[in-house]
């Protein structure tokens, strides 16, 4: 600042420089704390990077669990054509596989991440309906390795060329989660297919057998309110 209000009052020689002097320590000011606020936040964007690598090596080190749930959903009627397009809409957004059967009664079979199928149900319901039950549900933690843990004994079936792992990245996602798809590999926790497809209003029987194909018989016989045959 000095060596700004001494080159001002040398070019003025002689003059009245009091103003320019003045206007030339405002302005060197001004520059002086503009580099100081930049130096801040130059710190404060370094420290964020180093906290969010570190979440990621920790998020690494200790994967999470994940929740699947099974959902049968049973209703009077599926005919609506704006209904029957943000089942599979929705489905789709949420990354949940399964299928759906409109007509007289409507079955929507669906599976994925607790949560998800949580909010799924739950924008179901926000909808109209002459009726609608959640007839079955079934719960299984998925490990890091994804194989599940099933207290009917049932096993996950592969039936996906996509693998969905989920990850709380601080850096990558900045706090999002991100679901990231892997292509060629084998989706080992799914046993519906992804994503969610609607089937003919009379492909009942269809839903039965491909139930009975993945072990899922007992959720499409209490979606129907059935005895279940061992």
């Amino acid at each position: 600042m000095v060596q700004a209000v001494t080159k001002c009052a040398e070019q003025a020689l002689g003059d009245c420089c009091l103003f320019l002097a003045v206007q030339e320590l405002k302005d060197a000011a001004q520059q002086l704390l503009d580099a100081g606020a930049v130096s801040t936040e130059d710190a404060a964007t370094q420290q964020q990077k180093q906290n969010d690598a570190e979440a990621c090596v920790a998020a690494a080190a200790h994967p999470k669990t994940l929740t699947r749930r099974v959902c049968c959903l049973w209703f009077h009627h599926i005919k609506n054509l704006y209904k029957r397009k943000v089942i599979l809409e929705w489905a789709r957004e949420l990354q949940l596989g399964g299928a759906s059967k409109p007509g007289y009664p409507g079955v929507v079979l669906v599976e994925g991440a607790v949560e998800d199928v949580q909010e799924y149900v739950g924008r179901l319901r926000s909808l109209q309906w002459k009726a609608m039950q959640v007839r079955a549900e079934e719960d299984d933690e998925i490990g890091p390795d994804g194989q599940g843990q099933q207290g009917d004994g049932a096993s996950a079936q592969p039936n996906s060329t996509s693998s969905l792992k989920e990850a709380e990245c601080n850096s990558c996602s900045k706090g999002k989660k991100v679901q990231a798809a892997h292509a060629g590999q084998e989706c080992s926790w799914r046993r519906l297919p992804l994503p969610l497809t609607e089937l003919p209003e009379n492909a009942l029987g269809e839903l039965g057998a491909m139930c009975k194909a993945l072990d899922l018989a007992h959720i499409f016989a209490s979606a129907l309110k059935l005895p279940c045959s061992s």
